[in-house]
């Protein structure tokens, strides 16, 4: 049987995740590790690429994230932009962010 769950700490291990702060709306702050990723996407009917900085976590590392909540990457504060999307079987999910300015 396929355990997705073997990967992330090869991830880790190799430098492919970033370290995460989340501190959900009135809970404490916790460590989480996290894929960031800046996809190109074309809009307009092709005429503009545009970039969406987006992070892939397993699921249950963050089961409670939502639209608008905060998380800290490198130093720097991101918002959820729109809810997670659970990817697959959902054991991960992808969510927009934007960085705080």
């Amino acid at each position: 049987m396929f355990d997705p769950s073997v990967f992330w700490p090869m991830f880790a291990r190799c430098g492919l995740l970033k370290d995460a702060r989340y501190t959900p709306p009135g809970g404490t702050e916790r460590p989480v590790k996290v894929g960031f990723v800046q996809p190109d996407m074309l809009m307009l009917q092709n005429a503009v690429q545009s970039s969406q900085k987006e992070i892939e976590y397993q699921t249950a590392d963050l089961p409670e994230l939502s639209e608008g909540d905060r998380l800290e990457i490198d130093g720097e504060v991101f918002r959820v932009a729109v809810y997670p999307a659970k990817q697959g079987d959902g054991y991960f999910s992808r969510a927009s962010i934007n960085k705080v300015r």
